[in-house]
């Protein structure tokens, strides 16, 4: 994906504050794949969603999109997360902005809007 102005593209920063709030450790048998990531210190960031996640004790919707990264990260999520009452959704075909994955338009059966989900969740949770 390109991007048409500076501030999208960049960051200004220094080392230490790099580090301090976005690098996250690893151990030595990281790895990743498509569906899963081993070996990742959730906790060594104070910005990583999976590890804060274990903070959360009230009602919590995870959602991700299939057509990236984000579905093992929801999933993870909703894994860590210390709520009884969690839920989990899916964009089918959706990248992180929430657009279109252009190869996954001939499929559009898949692409289920996230809002019906949410709809879905919330007439069941408050009974309306």
């Amino acid at each position: 994906m390109r991007t048409h102005e500076w501030i999208d593209g960049t960051m200004k920063s220094i080392v230490k504050r790099y580090l301090g709030a976005f690098a996250v450790r690893v151990d030595d048998d990281c790895a990743y794949g498509e569906n899963f990531i081993f070996g990742v210190d959730w906790h060594s960031s104070v910005t990583t969603p999976i590890g804060n996640a274990e903070g959360i004790t009230v009602p919590m919707l995870a959602r991700g999109m299939t057509a990236g990264w984000e579905y093992i990260a929801a999933e993870m999520i909703y894994d860590h997360a210390a709520s009884t009452d969690k839920s989990i959704a899916f964009v089918e075909g959706a990248t992180h902005v929430h657009t279109p994955c252009k190869p996954c338009e001939a499929m559009p059966e898949r692409n289920r809007p996230l809002l019906v989900i949410i709809a879905r969740i919330l007439s069941t949770a408050t009974g309306r």
